[in-house]
């Protein structure tokens, strides 16, 4: 998994020269005042370089089209145009015809769409659409834009752009019609970047949930996955996930504390990103829980999230702006090289009938834009979001948004000083497969990270040495939760946790095999039947010296824990 590198940076890398000394105008690339240990001679030659954006940017996208997500490499091959059947009723012709009535649609057909109520057309839809609109559409078996090309796609701006152009002092010493960023009208996005979320098992879910029927505190975790081609929806795309990581929190019954800009939480997040890269997965969204009981003892839970009160809070519109900021989706045919976020927010809570399910969303670009321009804060109505006031560091353009009104006429609003977060969303679908084959198969699943009930990483080379031969050692360790606890407690080296996820990864192919029978392995298992014949407890009943992997006393035939303790 590559990491994203801005355009700016990667051209002042091959300038040699500060990436703060590169700077965009409107169509050229320009390199600023900066100060090194260059001569002046090459201190020119890099000045010049700035001139010969279009060359450089080329290059840039060429390494887009190879470190864009797979899925979206995938599908630009695909014809993607959705086969119809022969209508009975207006189809005159023979089997062997077409015509009008059962050829095959674009997937950004606007008939196709209103038909079927399809609300967001999938992103490789809406490129198509453009494409067709600019006759560009033999670019899409090349993988992407051809050299000159101009930009497709563009993620809105709403910061002042100052330039070579102006002739003033940047904001907010100056501005002008150039860098003034223009009225800002919100609306509903057309397409959506991910059309389906999945769960690999009902389990995951399950799991996390747990943690509120055992304690009434809600919890938030990251989803860890990936892309793949949604067949339900014309180039459609969906998030597999495959685990949930809960970082460190603090959970009570109607709210959860995850300081995300904090170094601690920083640091825990790049282990896990690290064992999820080894294993093929990435960070593809967050999930939390909403949940009330509503105290009938029927198991069923409060119904707050509705349509005429909110689906989505403005505070986790923000919240999914800022991850879905930072983690963007690498695109060519943008200026930058990357064009909205593939990062889903998913929430737990109660439906209609007080039962539990998931919803998915996403925010728009335009969304995302906002956030970025630090330009919204969230109200305390949670259906609204506010317009940050102007200030002298701070210029904030015009916003407007359309709505019906009491007339069924489509009447200009204006958004300040709030407005409703509808605008913001994008919905998705959510679902399990109906033959589930995770990745992680464990069927002895390990404690996960950060609640009461943890284990450490002792009890975790303990939890191995219960296994009785090596294929059923392997079982045990497809388990990201357990994978986590070993790498972050120093038990696993860079070559055995490179080794366990290709073992993880293998699906019982023969690379399972050849891996149980390696050197390493065996390394690895020796050290795990030291630490368990090492590790002993003392039966609470008749004092007698137990392995650690008994549950049973060996001698009185006892349980390790009484009655009680296991109630605590």
């Amino acid at each position: 998994m590559h990491s994203w590198i801005p355009l700016h940076a990667r051209i002042a890398k091959r300038l040699d020269v500060p990436s703060d000394a590169v700077h965009f105008t409107n169509d050229t690339l320009a390199a600023s005042d900066f100060t090194s240990s260059s001569s002046r001679a090459e201190e020119s030659e890099s000045r010049k370089a700035g001139l010969e954006f279009r060359k450089i940017k080329e290059l840039y996208l060429e390494d887009i089209k190879n470190w864009q997500p797979q899925v979206d490499s995938e599908l630009l091959r695909k014809s993607g145009t959705i086969q119809r059947k022969k209508d009975p009723r207006m189809c005159r012709h023979g089997p062997k015809a077409m015509c009008s009535y059962c050829s095959p649609v674009e997937p950004y057909d606007e008939g196709y769409l209103e038909q079927n109520k399809v609300k967001h057309m999938s992103f490789q839809a809406y490129l198509r659409k453009l494409l067709k609109e600019s006759y560009r559409e033999k670019e899409t078996r090349a993988g992407g834009p051809a050299k000159g090309s101009a930009s497709l796609l563009d993620m809105p701006n709403y910061k002042v752009k100052h330039s070579t152009k102006c002739s003033h002092e940047p904001w907010p010493k100056g501005m002008c019609s150039n860098c003034q960023p223009g009225a800002i009208t919100l609306k509903p996005q057309e397409f959506r970047m991910v059309d389906h979320v999945e769960f690999a098992t009902p389990q995951i879910v399950n799991r996390f949930i747990d943690y509120w029927r055992s304690t009434g505190n809600q919890r938030f975790g990251y989803l860890l996955g990936r892309y793949a081609p949604y067949d339900n929806a014309p180039l459609g795309v969906k998030a597999v996930v495959e685990a949930i990581y809960e970082p460190v929190q603090r959970c009570s019954s109607d709210c959860v504390e995850v300081d995300i800009e904090s170094e601690e939480h920083h640091q825990e997040i790049v282990k896990v990103n690290h064992i999820a890269t080894a294993c093929g997965l990435r960070p593809v969204g967050i999930i939390f829980t909403d949940l009330t009981d509503d105290g009938t003892g029927k198991g069923t839970c409060l119904y707050r999230r509705r349509p005429d009160t909110f689906l989505l809070s403005s505070l986790e519109c923000m919240l999914a702006a800022q991850l879905q900021l930072k983690y963007p989706n690498l695109n060519p045919w943008s200026r930058e090289g990357v064009f909205g976020s593939k990062f889903v927010t998913c929430c737990i809570s109660a439906n209609n009938l007080g039962q539990i399910e998931v919803s998915a969303w996403q925010v728009s670009n335009a969304t995302m834009a906002l956030q970025d321009a630090d330009l919204i804060i969230p109200s305390t109505k949670p259906s609204m979001m506010c317009i940050k006031p102007q200030t002298h560091k701070r210029y904030v353009p015009d916003v407007y948004y359309t709505r019906i009104n009491e007339h069924k006429a489509k009447v200009l609003e204006s958004g300040k000083p709030a407005f409703p977060i509808e605008y913001l969303m994008v919905s998705l679908t959510y679902g399990m497969p109906n033959s589930p084959n995770p990745l992680f198969k464990s069927r002895r699943p390990f404690d996960i990270q950060n609640r009461a009930s943890s284990k450490g990483k002792s009890n975790a080379m303990i939890h191995l040495a219960g296994a009785e031969s090596d294929s059923e050692l392997a079982n045990y360790m497809s388990d990201f939760h357990l994978l986590y606890t070993l790498y972050k407690g120093e038990e696993l080296s860079e070559a055995e946790l490179s080794m366990i996820a290709r073992l993880v990864t293998s699906g019982g192919t023969g690379e399972e095999a050849q891996i149980l029978n390696s050197h390493q392995w065996l390394e690895f298992v020796s050290r795990i039947s030291l630490i368990s014949n090492d590790a002993r407890w003392n039966c609470p009943h008749c004092t007698f010296s137990n392995p650690e992997v008994n549950v049973d006393c060996a001698m009185c035939g006892l349980p390790r824990r009484t009655e009680d303790q296991q109630l605590a």
